[in-house]
Order: structure tokens, then sequence, then C-alpha cells
């Protein structure tokens, strides 16, 4: 696994984990604490996968790649690429928590500043509310109140 990072160029590792090394880096250790698994019990079990393999296939899963791709290149399960992608979701939630400000100052400035952003020919959608990698999703408000919650 290691090896295989360092023959990777700039480009073609930035392309697989969408951020650099360094940044890369920074995360495994930031996540070591929530990932590493105890060294015996996992040679005893299949074989130790370091947290950044972890990492790795987490964010390989999470930029678009296939499990079967993913988990045959890296000679583990199913099973176990789930439960490492799940604990590796986890340790990211927890150890980076993203707030989002969805006042509506905060959403008419950021949609009026994407669209002067964009390329000509594009604009802010209309009844989309984000937008992730590329891909857009409409998300549809509920059509009746529920609990108590106004639409």
């Amino acid at each position: 696994w290691d090896k295989n990072l360092k023959r990777m160029t700039r480009s073609e590792f930035s392309r697989m984990f969408r951020m650099d090394h360094s940044t890369f880096c920074y995360m495994v250790n930031a996540l070591k604490p929530l990932i590493e698994r105890d060294y015996l019990q996992s040679e005893r079990g299949g074989g130790y996968i370091s947290p950044s393999l972890q990492l790795g296939m987490t964010l390989r899963w999470l930029s678009g790649g296939s499990y079967l791709d993913i988990a045959q290149h890296y000679g583990v399960s199913k099973a176990t690429f789930y439960n490492l992608v799940n604990a590796g979701c986890d340790a990211i939630v927890e150890t980076f928590p993203v707030v989002f400000d969805m006042s509506a100052d905060t959403l008419e400035h950021r949609a009026a500043e994407f669209g002067q952003r964009q390329w000509p020919h594009m604009r802010v959608f209309k009844g989309i509310v984000g937008c992730l990698d590329g891909i857009l999703i409409k998300i549809q408000c509920p059509s009746v109140t529920e609990h108590g919650m106004p639409r």
C-alpha cells in the first residue's frame, strides 16, 4: 500500500483521493486514534489494515469508486470493506464536523456568488439545494407538516 502511494504522481494522487498527499497524511494522523486496529489481533483475523489503507479505501469509495473494484484491488472481503468504510466515515464525521449556515441571507449570498463564478451559460438552478462533486441533487420539500414543523 505505502509503495503504491509513493509511486503515484501528484496528479494521480489528487485524482484518486480528491486531495493532496499532505492533506491525506494530516487526515490519517487525525483519524488514527479512532480507526487503528490492534496489530496482533488483525494478523490472526486475516491481516493488518493500516489507518492509511482504511482511509484510502474510504476516500476512494466516497469519490465514486465501486466496492467491487476497491475490495478486489486491496484483497478484502465485501463485509470487511464495508466495515472499514463505515468506521472510516464515522471517524471522519466525528473528527471533522461540518456546520452549515442555512440562513436565508447566507444562502442568497452564496447563490449569487455561485452564479457570478460560473461560465456565462451556467446559472443557479431553482429548486436545487445542494451540489456534490458535480452531481446535482434536487431535494423536494415534504407536502405536509410533520410533527408540527413548518414546511
